[in-house]
């Protein structure tokens, strides 16, 4: 039995010029021609063709196909290997696709009447996370969506839109309506940030760092900068029920010195220790602490009764405790590590009188 390449092309499915194509880079040479020069292919040819196509099938490329037939030296444990490695990967993102439509359908259930712009940002941010967080913290970050008022979204864009009106206003991060602002923004983190600080520390260092976010939020380094000025001003007024007029005014310019993305660097570099298991006299933990010393004094000064009654409120103050990691495990994780580096202090000192 001889076919022709047209009559070939209608058995497999294929074009003339795939065949045309095979017989160029010597992947399958028909076996004769006709007096008018036609290609003729016979059983042999048909059955090779088979062969390459179910080749191809597995994910092989021409050239892995053509060696394989050929008899020539290949891994085909390797090769295998890697189609399996691309499968995988193909399943993986499949399933990433399916979650995140999965996601979208419950998003459309719980609306009466999605509105097409939040549900593209939606789509974008959830892509983004996708992106930059594992499984984990993404479910983690779904679950606290799915926790939190069905408003809340809308709660958050009205916000940022109100500071960036404020910001163009050019309003004072002192002004009265800046630091309210300060304070319904850290009421809006704070539920999270209770939940899991850690994921929450990450969250913010990725609407930070990643432009794409920040412009499908609405949010960018200016309104960051802006609320972390309002805020601390915020906590300054908050200070000044717990310390003497005096011990505030001369703490004043270093704690507004120090924004609060500052203290948010170093409570993310901690948490990941902690969620790490690194026990709190680690050496690493111990440098940290050694931060820590640092930061306070350069932000509230070095008088014992100041730092006394600063740690007291941060412990107390329930509006101080808004938006802050330090009424969480976080702050049981830096007191042990503080306590070790005294107790390390103290016994250098003893040493160094016996």
């Amino acid at each position: 039995m001889l076919l022709k390449i047209g009559q070939l092309a209608r058995q497999t499915g294929l074009t003339v010029r795939t065949l045309h194509h095979y017989d160029a880079i010597g992947l399958l040479h028909p076996s004769g021609r006709a007096d008018n020069g036609y290609r003729l292919y016979n059983r042999a040819d048909i059955a090779r063709l088979h062969q390459v196509q179910a080749l191809r099938r597995l994910g092989l490329s021409l050239e892995e196909a053509g060696a394989l037939l050929a008899g020539e030296q290949a891994d085909i444990g390797a090769i295998v290997a890697q189609q399996i490695a691309q499968l995988n990967s193909q399943i993986e993102n499949a399933t990433l696709l399916r979650d995140r439509l999965q996601r979208l359908q419950e998003d459309f259930v719980a609306a009466a009447e999605p509105d097409l712009e939040e549900w593209l940002a939606t789509l974008e941010l959830m892509a983004i996370f996708d992106e930059h967080l594992t499984p984990e913290e993404t479910a983690r970050w779904r679950t606290h969506a799915q926790s939190s008022r069905a408003d809340e979204g809308r709660a958050w864009k009205a916000l940022a839109e109100h500071i960036h009106e404020l910001i163009r206003t050019k309003v004072p991060p002192d002004a009265p309506q800046a630091q309210d602002s300060a304070r319904r923004w850290m009421a809006l983190v704070d539920p999270h940030l209770k939940r899991s600080p850690q994921l929450m520390l990450k969250m913010d260092a990725l609407y930070r760092d990643q432009p794409d976010l920040q412009a499908a939020a609405g949010m960018d380094h200016l309104l960051f900068a802006y609320v972390g000025e309002a805020a601390a001003h915020y906590r300054l007024g908050l200070y000044a029920r717990h310390l003497t007029p005096e011990q505030l005014a001369a703490m004043r310019e270093g704690f507004l010195r120090h924004p609060n993305g500052v203290w948010v660097a170093f409570c993310r570099d901690l948490g990941a220790l902690m969620e790490a298991g690194v026990a709190p006299d680690d050496p690493a933990v111990q440098a940290l602490c050694l931060c820590w010393h640092q930061l306070f004094e350069e932000c509230y000064g070095s008088d014992p009764d100041v730092k006394a009654r600063i740690l007291h409120a941060q412990a107390n103050d329930p509006q101080l405790m808004l938006g802050s990691v330090w009424d969480t495990p976080l702050r049981a994780y830096l007191d042990a590590g503080l306590a070790h580096l005294d107790a390390q202090e103290t016994s250098a000192q003893e040493a160094s009188h016996v």
